[in-house]
């Protein structure tokens, strides 16, 4: 690829530079902040007229976003591995997570709030909204993990003659109450105050956020700790497609 006559390209079929207000880059998208709109080329923006609309974009999109539509099956799968619990329950945790009968959780945002179904749980002791937990990482890895925790312990108190099916039934029935109870709505706002966290501080000015996340990365990788941001860049890339917090780099010819 010639990218000075890629850049040069772009540059006319969106109304010449002096029309680019701001332009930045992930690995795979160029993102380009333009003062009017009117002037940009959009059959050129879109690859092909009505893109959006047939069916060969609808078949690709489906391939592209399967993995985020089930990212907490994903994990659970990982997690369990990780965390020494059986595979197979794990993914069954992801799923309830995620189940069809719970609202999705990328269709709340144009609900209103009396819309919501909801559920008494705890004897009646507070209500939950009965919403799924699509785009979430952190409260996943921590199911799994008291998943595991639960499972562990089952094996080595329940009688071998019943245990292949004592264990995995309570494992499942105690998991998926306190996960749909208690870890869930915990875990997934407090995710969302890291992924909020985590976006403010890399979009502070003067690349301030960007030194700071810098300069921690380093000390992080030594002491082992550096696997952390993989869950943030999992729930960036979940909830908002851009990862922001350690985008790959690409090199351009000037």
């Amino acid at each position: 690829m010639d990218y000075r006559s890629t850049a040069k390209e772009v540059v006319e079929k969106i109304g010449g530079r002096e029309n680019i207000v701001s332009a930045a880059h992930c690995a795979t998208r160029l993102r380009l902040v333009i003062a009017d709109n009117s002037k940009c080329n959009k059959g050129f923006c879109n690859l092909w007229p009505q893109m959006a609309n047939s069916s060969t974009y609808m078949i690709f999109h489906l391939f592209s976003n399967a993995a985020f539509v089930y990212l907490p099956i994903l994990i659970a799968i990982s997690a369990a591995k990780t965390f020494g619990g059986n595979q197979f329950l794990g993914t069954v945790i992801g799923m309830i997570m995620i189940h069809s009968d719970l609202i999705n959780a990328w269709s709340v945002s144009g609900m209103k709030a009396s819309e919501i179904p909801t559920a008494s749980v705890w004897f009646g002791l507070y209500d939950i909204n009965l919403v799924g937990y699509q785009g979430h990482v952190i409260h996943v890895v921590i199911a799994v993990w008291l998943m595991s925790v639960i499972e562990k312990k089952l094996h080595k108190i329940v009688p071998e003659i019943i245990d292949l099916f004592v264990t995995p039934l309570v494992t499942v029935l105690v998991t998926g109450y306190i996960t749909l109870t208690v870890v869930g709505p915990i875990f997934s706002t407090v995710e969302n105050w890291v992924l909020s966290a985590a976006s403010n501080l890399v979009a502070l000015p003067f690349d301030i956020g960007g030194m700071i996340v810098g300069a921690l990365y380093a000390p992080t990788v030594v002491a082992g700790l550096h696997h952390m941001y993989n869950a943030i860049e999992a729930g960036l890339l979940s909830s908002n497609g851009i990862n922001t917090w350690m985008p790959i780099p690409m090199n351009m010819k000037k």
